[in-house]
């Protein structure tokens, strides 16, 4: 695996907050099902996007930030070393323009093929609009879990009809689009700070070729 230069950065503290987020989530869905009553079709639909997501670990892309070219990239959730002899779970995210970011919470986010660094704010909706499962998850999960209504409404995404889930954040606006039969999720997009970009996602299952392909082993 490549030698990445270690990037302190506040999405650190964001990529945390997500992991926090999912093993909420995860934890408490039986406990809601015990003590709630039936939930709105709105958060049944969330939850079930959330579940999608939680069932894969590899994400393909195709977005666009702030009306510059069309980047793909390919997201995968796995375990990577970080500090001394420590294996975590995180992100490696891949991008066709060279560029690849392997998130670790809470200890690193580290970043490779971009001269000089990133502008801020980017790496953090790079991972959002390829799609990261374990990037998007919680912020979903989170939302389906508190007070706030989840507002699921009519749209066009990917080519086609979708539904789509609004996630405030404390820095952006994420709306993910998902086919209406399934809730599986098709589409993101990414408004806030100075950052605005969409992307159509696929959920793939994951091959051991794959697996070679984006580690890089033969």
């Amino acid at each position: 695996m490549t030698r990445f230069g270690r990037v302190r950065s506040p999405v650190v503290t964001l990529l945390v907050a997500c992991t926090v987020g999912l093993a909420t989530f995860t934890g408490g869905l039986a406990v809601q099902a015990a003590s709630l009553p039936p939930p709105e079709r709105s958060d049944r639909v969330a939850a079930r996007a959330v579940a999608w997501l939680l069932r894969y670990r590899l994400a393909e892309s195709s977005f666009r930030i702030d009306g510059g070219p069309v980047v793909h990239g390919r997201c995968l959730e796995g375990w990577f070393p970080t500090t001394g002899s420590r294996v975590d779970r995180g992100t490696l995210l891949q991008l066709d323009d060279g560029v690849t970011l392997v998130a670790v919470p809470p200890h690193s986010l580290e970043i490779d093929g971009a001269p000089g660094g990133e502008p801020y704010g980017l790496p953090l909706a790079q991972l959002e609009l390829a799609g990261c499962p374990r990037i998007l998850a919680p912020l979903l999960g989170g939302l389906v879990q508190s007070s706030r209504r989840v507002h699921v409404t009519p749209a066009f995404a990917a080519g086609r009809p979708a539904l789509a889930v609004r996630i405030p954040t404390a820095r952006t606006r994420i709306v993910l689009y998902l086919a209406p039969k399934t809730d599986r999720p098709i589409a993101v997009s990414v408004t806030g700070g100075r950052r605005s970009g969409r992307g159509r996602i696929r959920l793939t299952r994951l091959t051991p070729g794959l697996l070679h392909l984006i580690e890089g082993r033969p």
